[in-house]
């Protein structure tokens, strides 16, 4: 009994050091942007200059941002995020493979991915093992954008300032400003008055 015990101390241990380490980092940010990012969110940075949070930037819960990059001699991954924007619960943001920059006072509402880059499916090598396909890659959020529940936003996107983005929305395309998309794919639905 005492030994499996011990046994599961080193893990223990580790979790804890990976831990401290991941809060350290959240502290870091944190201070240096003066942006609110909760205790419960998941930073996956591989470098951290190559994340940008401003001011009054407010990451909920449970939210996951990758900023990953696929190949070591490929800095391309970046995400910055502008002044007053606020990301809820629950959201998937993957900076990899690609830039994503998101607007001013926008608003990203909860179960929300944005994804810079999908992997290449060639036949006969794994797609886990095959680089990020870099003919469509990158997302640009405007100013003032409103992302609804569920939503997803794809690769080589440019959606428009003032735009709204309805809940559950697949957007592969380009969005004009001060518009409002929805369904799957996502297309012009409306306009705001």
């Amino acid at each position: 009994m005492g030994f499996r015990i011990m046994g599961a101390l080193p893990s223990v241990f580790s979790i804890l050091l990976e831990e401290v380490e991941r809060q350290a980092i959240l502290h870091r940010i944190k201070n240096r942007f003066q942006c609110d990012i909760h205790k419960d969110a998941l930073l996956q940075l591989e470098h951290e200059e190559d994340f940008v949070a401003a001011k009054g930037v407010i990451i909920g819960a449970f939210t996951v941002i990758c900023v990953v990059n696929d190949n070591p001699k490929k800095n391309n991954s970046r995400l910055e995020i502008g002044q007053n924007t606020h990301i809820h619960e629950l959201n998937n943001i993957r900076a990899s493979g690609g830039r994503i920059s998101i607007g001013e006072k926008c608003l990203v509402s909860q179960q929300v991915s944005i994804i810079a880059a999908n992997h290449l499916f060639l036949r006969g090598l794994p797609i886990q093992n095959q680089p990020w396909d870099e003919r469509k890659t990158g997302v640009i959020i405007g100013d003032d954008v409103w992302i609804g529940c569920g939503a997803q936003i794809l690769p080589g996107v440019q959606i428009g300032s003032g735009a709204i983005v309805a809940a559950g929305s697949v957007v592969n395309s380009a969005v004009p400003e001060n518009t409002i998309v929805g369904g799957v794919p996502a297309r012009v639905i409306g306009s705001r008055s």
